[in-house]
C-alpha cells in the first residue's frame, strides 16, 4: 500500500468531525433559544388561564401539563416548572370541588354572582346564602366566610324590600292607584320616622289628597290628608328639610310654598268638606302670610272677613262694618300708638285687624283695577256685598277682568 495515499485518510476524519461540530452548534443554540421563548409563551398562557373562575380552568391544566412534560428536566427553569406542577395539583382539587353543585366553593361563587343583580332582584343570592349556612354551619375551617354570609343575608333582604316598596310607591302614583299609593305612603312615613324622606312623602301625599278632594270631588282621603299636612308643618317648623324639592311628586319647590299649601289644604278641607269654618280660618290666614299665590287670594280674605264679623255679631250689620273700618283706620294710621285709652283686649284686637284691613284695601284695588289717583270710598259697601255672596270654590275657574291699556303698557 502506498504510504502517501494512506496518511491523508486519517487527516480527513478529524477535519470532517470539526466541520460537523461547527455546523451543528448553531442549530442547537437556536433550538435552545426557541425552547426558552416557547416556555415563556406557555407560562404566560398558563397564568392567564389559571385566573379564570373556578370550574373554567381546563386550559390552565392543559397548558400546565404541557409545560411540565416538555421542560421537567430543564434545570435552568426548575423553579418555574415546580411552581406550575404545584398549581396544577391545586387547580385540579379546586375544580373538582367547584364542579360539585353543593361544594362551598361552587356555592360561594354563585352567591357572589347573584349579589351583583339589581336591587330588588336578589332573591337568588338570598336562597344560595341560606343554602350555604344550612350545609356548612359547622365547617370549622370556613367559619369566617359562613359568618359573613349569615350577616350579609339580612342586609340584602332589607335592601330588596325597600327597593320593592319604593317601586310600588312610584308605580301606584304613575297609574293613579290612589288607594295603594296612600297605603304605601303611610308605610314609608311610619318606617322613616321624622327623616327627610318621610317629609317628602308627606308633602306628596298632601298634594295628591288636595287634588282628589278639590278636583275629583272625592272625600275618601280627607282625614289622612289633613293629618299628614299638620304633621308636615310640625316637622318643617322643627327644622326638618326635604331631600330635594319639597316633595317627591308635584314638588312645592320652596319651604314657603310648602307651608302655604299645607295650611291652605287644611283650611280648604276643614271649610268645604268638614264644614268646620272656624277651625279652617286660622289655616287660611296662615296661608296668606307666605310669599306665594295665597297672599292675594280673594277667597282667603273673604273667609277671614266673614270670620271676623262672625265674632262681632250674628249678622254683619253696616254698623259692625263701619266700626271695623274705623278701628282699622285708627290702627293703620297710628302704628306707634301704645293703646292709651284702650283696654288690653281692645289693643289686641286693633293689632289683629290692622293687617287684615290693609290686605282688604289691597285686594279691593286689585279686584276693581283702580287707577292710582282713584279714591277707595266704597270699601264698606264692598265688604258688605262680599258677606252676602256665597263662598267661592277655589278649585273653580274664576273669570278675571281684562287688563286696561294703561296696565298693559306699564307691565
Amino acid at each position: 500500500m502506498n504510504k502517501k495515499s494512506f496518511r491523508p485518510r486519517f487527516i480527513y476524519i478529524p477535519t470532517l468531525f470539526v466541520l460537523c461540530l461547527l455546523l451543528t452548534l448553531p442549530i442547537q443554540a437556536q433550538q435552545s433559544t426557541n425552547s426558552e421563548e416557547a416556555l415563556s409563551d406557555l407560562y404566560a398562557k398558563f397564568k392567564t388561564a389559571k385566573n379564570l373562575p373556578c370550574g373554567q380552568r381546563d386550559e390552565a391544566l392543559q397548558v400546565g401539563k404541557e409545560i411540565v412534560e416538555k421542560y421537567s428536566n430543564d434545570e435552568l427553569n426548575k423553579p418555574v416548572i415546580d411552581f406550575v406542577r404545584q398549581q396544577i395539583t391545586k387547580i385540579e382539587a379546586e375544580d373538582k370541588a367547584c364542579k360539585d353543585e353543593n361544594s362551598l366553593l361552587n356555592l360561594n361563587e354563585k352567591y357572589k354572582t347573584a349579589k351583583k343583580s339589581s336591587c330588588g332582584g336578589r332573591s337568588e343570592a338570598i336562597r344560595i346564602g341560606k343554602r350555604i349556612i344550612e350545609l356548612y354551619a359547622d365547617d370549622a375551617d370556613n367559619q369566617a366566610l359562613i359568618e359573613f354570609i349569615r350577616k350579609d343575608i339580612p342586609k340584602i333582604e332589607e335592601a330588596d324590600r325597600i327597593c320593592q316598596r319604593n317601586a310600588r310607591y312610584d308605580d301606584n302614583y304613575k297609574t293613579k292607584n290612589w288607594r295603594d299609593f296612600f297605603a304605601v305612603s303611610k308605610e314609608i312615613i311610619a318606617e322613616e320616622g321624622d327623616s327627610r324622606l318621610a317629609l317628602d312623602v308627606m308633602l306628596s301625599l298632601v298634594s295628591v289628597g288636595f287634588h282628589i278632594t278639590a278636583y275629583d270631588k272625592s272625600n275618601a282621603y280627607n282625614s289622612e290628608t289633613v293629618f299628614y299636612a299638620k304633621k308636615a308643618i310640625e316637622l318643617i317648623e322643627a327644622g326638618v328639610r326635604t331631600q330635594a324639592r319639597w316633595g317627591v311628586f308635584e314638588p312645592y319647590q320652596t319651604k314657603s310654598k310648602a307651608l302655604g299649601w299645607l295650611n291652605y289644604t287644611i283650611g280648604y278641607i276643614s271649610y268645604f268638606r268638614f264644614k268646620e269654618n272656624k277651625k279652617a280660618i286660622p289655616y287660611f290666614y296662615q296661608a296668606a302670610q307666605y310669599d306665594m299665590e295665597f297672599k292675594n287670594d280673594a277667597f282667603v280674605y273673604q273667609a277671614i272677613a266673614i270670620y271676623y264679623f262672625d265674632k262681632e255679631a250674628v249678622m254683619a250689620s253696616s254698623l259692625a262694618v263701619n266700626e271695623f273700618i274705623t278701628k282699622a283706620n285708627a290702627a293703620a294710621n297710628n302704628p306707634f300708638d301704645d293703646g292709651f285709652g284702650y283696654t288690653a283686649k281692645e289693643t289686641a284686637k286693633r293689632n289683629e285687624i290692622a293687617p287684615l284691613y290693609k290686605n282688604l284695601v289691597n285686594l279691593y284695588n286689585m279686584r276693581y283695577n283702580l287707577e292710582e289717583d282713584e279714591n277707595v270710598n266704597d270699601l264698606a259697601d264692598y265688604i258688605q256685598k262680599i258677606l252676602n255672596r256665597p263662598l267661592i270654590d277655589p278649585s273653580a275657574k274664576i273669570y278675571r277682568k281684562p287688563l286696561t291699556q294703561k296696565q298693559i303698557r306699564t307691565q
